[in-house]
């Protein structure tokens, strides 16, 4: 995977240094979020074009899709400066504006139904970039 992947990690990482666990663990982090940020990259950016140039009936989506990708650019640009945690707080925002944002204009229609693949999708990407004591307690609390 690192493979396929070598070309997104050097254009979208500093070089970070792995003599240590906790700085490959760092490293292993960093890789984490910024596979994370391609993947959602690739599945919005070709429709934040459709939602700012071709939305005339709905004046909500080009300021929508404009903040969204300012918040990519901001993973991108915390990313590659190496402050991890502000790239993966972006990525977070993100599921969460995403997600919520639905939910909030028509909480009750039924053509929401597939939207639960996208909250696990969130819940997934939201656990694994929190750190794991994080993780442990917000999974304490819930329960």
């Amino acid at each position: 995977m690192n493979a396929a992947l070598s070309w997104w990690f050097r254009l979208s990482l500093p070089n970070l240094p792995t003599e240590t666990p906790s700085q490959r663990e760092k490293a292993r982090y960093a890789r984490l979020t910024s596979g994370f940020l391609l993947l959602i990259s690739l599945l919005f950016l070709p429709t934040a074009f459709i939602m700012i140039f071709d939305s005339p009936k709905s004046p909500s989506s080009p300021p929508i899709a404009m903040i969204v990708v300012l918040i990519l650019c901001g993973a991108f640009i915390f990313g590659r400066m190496g402050l991890n945690i502000l790239s993966a707080s972006c990525i977070v925002f993100y599921d969460i504006f995403m997600v919520t944002g639905v939910l909030l204009s028509n909480p009750l229609d039924p053509s929401l139904l597939p939207l639960f693949g996208a909250f696990v999708l969130a819940t997934i990407i939201a656990s694994a970039l929190m750190p794991r004591l994080h993780l442990l307690l917000s999974e304490l609390f819930a329960v």
